[in-house]
């Protein structure tokens, strides 16, 4: 991607860089919107922007896409301009105009020493930095540069489809194209030969002289729902993959979707390389990046001025385990802002029952250190009555009924909490 509003320089580096497949824009939130697409191997920045602080302008996009490299341009031969585009974290500083063959080689150099992948700013349940997602995505690149086997393990409610396109655009065959089969859709036994005789069809060998173009080749093959089959078919599959006899292609990569971790002991796949997707409830600390994206994405598909959510459901969010992992959380956020009726998503506005509220709270009490017995009990009575009443809109019959208890209990008690309970 090329960043400038000089025509002649966007000519130059088009030239320049004939070779390569070169997106010019001459705004910052065109950069944005594209990138929001499909993110670019590298970005050639050209500092001499017109009416903007150019560096800004590189922050701003350097967040969206920071695992993408930039090569920037100036007509300014400025030392601390140059340091300054260093220390944000350019790959080059290029002075304008260029010298012959000058930007194509620290193109070269800078696509060549990649060693991140691009897509994961595709996928929504990717956003954010915790370490568990980091260390995922570590282990994909590991994978990708020795194997050509690979198990994603991860429950449900995660897309690992997505995922698996993700490690495709980044392999070694990605000129070619990803097929994917449901395994599960082959479990009855008369189906059987129907799925051998289809997976030697994507598996086989491109003879010499065919017409067959590399695009029409599999790259990548997804298999999902492994454990769903008979144990004679499983170790068929598997032995089939691993052996790869006769007119059988090896370069193609073949990917497993696991939900069940005994089922990997169970069947002793070790020549596989071990990726583990992590739920949700192991990464607690990207919910503000997956609740703003989400929002983002919700509030501008359902055409809704959605501001952000309030304390109180961050506090249920942030307790809440989401047995549903991602596709819950987007369910809920896309729910809420179809529900509510203000800028401000509120408890309320959740699709949740009170016993998943209650379930939530609970949670939270227990994993609070150091407390004891009555002071745990004040504090989870105080919270599901709050919950409760944000649920119903400070219906206290509603919540009574709920708690199957009479009404006046319920008020009484909420009074015996008085400021506590306000608080």
């Amino acid at each position: 991607m090329l960043i400038g509003d000089d025509p002649k320089t966007s000519a130059a580096v088009k030239e320049e860089l004939s070779g390569y497949e070169v997106e010019a824009v001459s705004k910052a939130e065109a950069a944005a919107d594209a990138i929001g697409k499909k993110a670019p191997a590298l970005i050639v920045f050209d500092l001499d922007l017109k009416g903007v602080d150019p560096l800004q302008v590189f922050r701003q996009i350097s967040l969206l896409a920071p695992q993408v490299k930039f090569i920037m341009l100036s007509s300014s031969g400025s030392i601390p301009l140059a340091v300054s585009a260093t220390r944000l974290g350019a790959a080059d500083f290029l002075r304008k105009p260029l010298q012959p063959k000058q930007l194509k080689t620290s193109v070269e150099e800078n696509i060549l020493k990649v060693e991140s992948l691009w897509a994961p700013i595709m996928i929504d349940w990717l956003q954010g930095e915790s370490p568990k997602i980091k260390k995922m995505l570590d282990d994909i690149r590991n994978s990708l540069s020795s194997h050509n086997r690979m198990i994603l393990l991860g429950e449900r409610g995660i897309e690992k489809g997505e995922l698996v396109g993700l490690i495709h655009a980044n392999s070694l065959k990605k000129k070619r194209k990803m097929q994917a089969l449901d395994l599960a859709s082959f479990r009855r036994e008369n189906l059987e030969a129907h799925f051998w005789s289809t997976l030697q069809e994507i598996m086989a060998e491109p003879e010499i002289s065919s017409l067959r173009s590399e695009e029409d080749l599999c790259g990548t093959l997804y298999l999902e729902n492994l454990e769903s089959l008979e144990d004679h078919f499983i170790f068929s599959i598997l032995n089939f993959l691993k052996e790869r006899k006769g007119k059988v292609d090896k370069e193609i990569l073949t990917v497993f979707g696991i939900y069940d971790r005994s089922f990997i002991q169970k069947v002793k796949i070790q020549e596989y390389a071990l990726v583990e997707i992590p739920f949700l409830r192991e990464r607690k600390e990207d919910l503000p990046y997956l609740l703003s994206h989400y929002l983002k994405k919700y509030s501008t598909k359902l055409n809704k001025p959605i501001r952000g959510i309030s304390s109180e459901l961050l506090n249920f969010v942030s307790s809440y385990d989401y047995p549903g992992n991602y596709k819950e959380l987007e369910t809920l956020v896309e729910q809420a802002v179809l529900s509510t009726a203000s800028e401000v998503i509120e408890l309320r506005d959740l699709p949740l029952g009170f016993r998943d509220i209650a379930d939530a709270l609970m949670n939270k009490i227990f994993r609070t250190r150091n407390f004891k017995l009555q002071n745990a009990k004040n504090e989870f009575e105080k919270n599901l009555y709050r919950a409760l009443l944000s649920k119903t809109e400070e219906d206290v019959a509603a919540a009574a009924r709920f708690l199957d208890i009479p009404r006046t209990t319920l008020a009484e008690r909420i009074e015996t909490l008085g400021q506590d309970f306000l608080n």
